[in-house]
């Protein structure tokens, strides 16, 4: 697996994935036609198995305005997360890359753990900096169902945040990866009141959130991020995924905020910023 991802290569459970999780002809299409980038992928920097600029020149290639680069924050050391001096290093080459890939724009971003207590693994000043912040769970997955639900709201009301990743953390590939528990309505209330998107992750093994959570985002009419968490430059490929599943419960593509167009997005989260 690691080898596939090294070389840019879907591994071959993702591959079989990718066949069963496949959408209906059409599906979707309309949203997907509507689509202008994608807020979720990481590159070699981190956990991924591509360049920056390979990454970017996919997304342009399938058509995107443009593309934010989350790696991951320092705690996820697995994943050879981003301290802030790597962090600050990551931006410059960005800034190099987008006047090379202009109008392409690459997007400065982070996916941010959210920590036990409801904070951000990072630096508040240099969070604020980045035109993207994803905020996701990676640890103590299992914590009782009041805590984590807490620990989600905490994150989402913060100003630094812009999009909710992967809310229940499941797996449905092999032996999965059973849901989080947290109280959905509360959760994703505070999401609409704070104006945080929710993340349809597109991997084939996440599917996050499940279609009846989707169905309590729909009618909360909170904002949605259709990502696909890349970790190689094929999977930028995987947004029908989310897609579909976003028409099946009647988002409208207006409620999808990486349809906007670039300025409408960053007027968005920098007014996260300003709050």
């Amino acid at each position: 697996v690691i080898a596939d991802v090294l070389a840019g290569r879907t591994p071959e459970y993702l591959a079989r994935l990718e066949a069963e999780a496949a959408p209906d002809e059409g599906a979707g299409g309309a949203i997907r036609a509507a689509l202008r980038g994608d807020l979720h992928c990481h590159t070699d920097w981190s956990d991924g198995g591509a360049r920056i600029e390979q990454m970017a020149r996919k997304a342009a290639a399938i058509g995107h305005e443009y593309l934010a680069v989350t790696d991951h924050s320092p705690k996820l050391t697995i994943a050879k997360g981003l301290s802030s001096e790597r962090l600050r290093a990551q931006l410059d080459v960005i800034a190099a890359l987008n006047e090379e890939l202009a109008p392409f724009r690459i997007l400065t971003g982070i996916e941010v753990d959210i920590l036990e207590d409801g904070n951000l693994d990072g630096a508040p000043d240099l969070l604020a900096e980045l035109e993207v912040v994803v905020a996701s769970v990676h640890s103590q997955l299992r914590m009782p169902a009041e805590e984590m639900t807490l620990r989600m709201i905490a994150a989402v009301a913060n100003p630094l945040t812009d999009v909710l990743g992967h809310c229940t953390g499941r797996l449905v590939v092999g032996r999965g990866r059973p849901e989080s528990t947290f109280d959905a309505d509360l959760v994703f209330a505070a999401c609409a009141h704070f104006d945080t998107a929710v993340e349809v992750n597109c991997r084939p093994e996440r599917l996050d959130p499940p279609m009846r959570l989707l169905e309590r985002v729909a009618a909360l009419e909170v904002p949605v991020a259709i990502d696909t968490d890349a970790h190689a430059v094929g999977q930028l490929d995987w947004q029908p995924y989310g897609c579909a599943r976003v028409a099946d419960v009647g988002i409208p593509a207006e409620r999808v905020v990486n349809t906007w167009p670039v300025e409408r997005l960053l007027a968005w989260t920098g007014a996260h910023r300003a709050a």
